[in-house]
């Protein structure tokens, strides 16, 4: 059945909830008065037990065989250079908002969970307090990534065979819900990421300008997510499957 509008916004709102790891096994609550949600498993957020729950759904995965294929969970966006930059304020507003569904995907494990290697998604280099250092490298931005692998498809097909063969280049954005978001309908990255170095800016300013654009990205994301084909299996995960964890709105 499908969900109605008060539906569609409890599911965004879940959606965009904080990820809390506790102790345990295979405990699951989501807090609604306290607007996060708690999850045994791996202490990253993004390969939890709830998140892994969430991309099964998400992606169509049968069972866990997309472990054994080297992919695992990874958070789209952690802007950890950039929060050296901003102030205190903006780094516990992002801080208190990135850990969530909404900014999770699957990589290649090598790719999302290594570091500063040539084919990481969180390759960066030195970080110094000057715009052409922020500029430089990947540094986990989702834009700088994605030109890169969009570029070098060869190499990353190669590499990579089995993840292309779920996530080819022509669903690549409509597969992660990342189409007007990241991507354009013509499959060309949509830059927010850089900073122009022929302008008179304060860095501080601007690197909290893109972390205000990346807030919002991540809530176009769970907007879309909950307007898909898969919110009512998504509904039926946090409804469902873990319902006695749920407490009552």
């Amino acid at each position: 059945m499908e969900l109605n509008e008060e539906e569609l916004e409890e599911l965004k709102k879940i959606l965009l909830m904080p990820i809390v790891h506790i102790r345990g096994k295979n405990k699951i609550e989501i807090d609604f008065e306290n607007n996060q949600i708690r999850s045994t498993g791996e202490k990253d957020q993004d390969m939890s037990d709830v998140a892994q729950q969430f991309y099964k759904v998400l992606y169509d995965f049968k069972d866990d065989s997309w472990l054994k294929n080297g992919f695992a969970g990874d958070t789209m966006n952690s802007c950890k250079y950039a929060c050296k930059i901003v102030s205190e304020e903006k780094r516990e507003e992002w801080n208190s908002k990135y850990h969530c569904l909404a900014n999770f995907w699957v990589l290649p494990s090598e790719v999302g969970r290594s570091t500063f290697k040539d084919y990481s998604k969180n390759s960066g280099g030195v970080q110094s307090p000057t715009i052409a250092s922020f500029n430089k490298g990947r540094k986990d931005y989702m834009d700088r990534f994605l030109d890169i692998y969009m570029n070098e498809e060869k190499f990353y097909q190669e590499r990579y065979p089995s993840y292309y063969q779920e996530f080819p280049k022509d669903k690549f954005g409509d597969k992660h819900f990342i189409t007007g978001i990241f991507i354009d309908d013509d499959k060309k990255v949509i830059s927010f990421s850089k900073i122009s170095e022929t302008e008179k800016v304060n860095l501080k300013y601007a690197v909290e300008n893109i972390i205000d654009v990346l807030i919002g990205k991540i809530e176009e994301r769970a907007s879309s997510i909950s307007n898909s084909d898969k919110a009512e299996m998504l509904r039926d995960l946090f409804y469902v499957n873990i319902c006695n964890d749920i407490k009552d709105n």
